[in-house]
């Protein structure tokens, strides 16, 4: 089993919060207030997965590539080579979506991590592919006056009032991938910064595949997204078999590939199934 902690600490090479775990019916007390309005939106790593991306474009009315390209930096982490999304003015000060009042301009489209403070979720993938889910209550900072409240809430009302109950299955489909990726095709094994790019017009950049493959708006942004992992499901399985590892490494060219892989990729998107083999 694989530990995946997307909405706690800043990146793969940097200390995790101090963090309390605690039950769906747990109570806290915590609501934003005025006087620190904004700064826990200032120095810090605000990482977003492909459906943060997904959701903030689209507010924006800026396609993925576009998103990134304005607002984000994008590495790859030191190990694993997976690609890492962060937002970029928010790591070295204010966030660029704070206005003159600190207030946030895209809050109906914020990201998951965003949605979750005071809390953080650690998501666990098992063997079975089911996403076991885990509550904490992160370590407040020192500016933070949420607590100065007489407001009590629950962590199930507050997961499911700020959206993140909502969110949660479409961004654990990421999770799955990466678990996937790294359990049933070693991907460590063989990832590098040129083959994770090729992942990045799957995970980031829709508008992209819709105009190279010629795919319309019929099929709806969510689901398309849901089709979007599935068809880098059929990558990384075709790029990890060219290395020696997976279930079609045994398999010889021929048997395997009876379209080109664009083809295929192009068939999960519109159809949402994989195609035969």
């Amino acid at each position: 089993m694989i530990d995946r902690h997307l909405q706690v600490g800043a990146g793969p090479d940097a200390p995790k919060l101090l963090m309390r775990e605690l039950e769906l019916q747990d109570r806290f007390q915590f609501e934003c207030r005025l006087e620190c309005m904004g700064m826990c939106c200032n120095s810090v790593r605000i990482v977003l997965d492909p459906w943060d991306v997904e959701v903030l474009a689209r507010h924006l009315n800026l396609g993925g590539k576009d998103f990134l390209d304005r607002y984000c930096t994008l590495e790859f982490a030191s190990q694993s080579h997976w690609p890492i999304v962060w937002l970029a003015q928010a790591a070295n000060g204010p966030c660029e979506f704070l206005d003159s009042q600190n207030k946030c301009q895209v809050y109906p489209a914020r990201p998951t991590i965003c949605r979750t403070y005071p809390l953080g979720r650690a998501v666990r993938i098992e063997a079975d592919g089911h996403a076991v889910e885990k509550v904490f209550l992160v370590e407040k900072a020192a500016f933070c006056l949420g607590s100065r409240t007489e407001r009590v809430r629950t962590v199930e009302s507050w997961l499911e009032n700020e959206g993140v109950r909502e969110r949660a299955p479409l961004c654990n489909l990421y999770l799955k991938l990466i678990y996937y990726a790294e359990t049933k095709l070693r991907s460590p094994a063989w990832m590098s910064k040129p083959v994770a790019n090729m992942l990045n017009p799957l995970l980031f950049a829709p508008e992209m595949l819709r105009a190279k493959l010629e795919i319309g708006e019929e099929v709806d942004y969510v689901e398309f997204y849901r089709r979007r992992l599935k068809a880098a499901k059929l990558l990384l399985t075709d790029l990890a078999a060219g290395f020696g590892f997976g279930p079609l490494a045994e398999s010889t060219a021929e048997n395997v590939l009876k379209e080109s892989l664009m083809e295929r990729i192009r068939y999960v998107l519109l159809t949402g199934e994989q195609p035969e083999v």
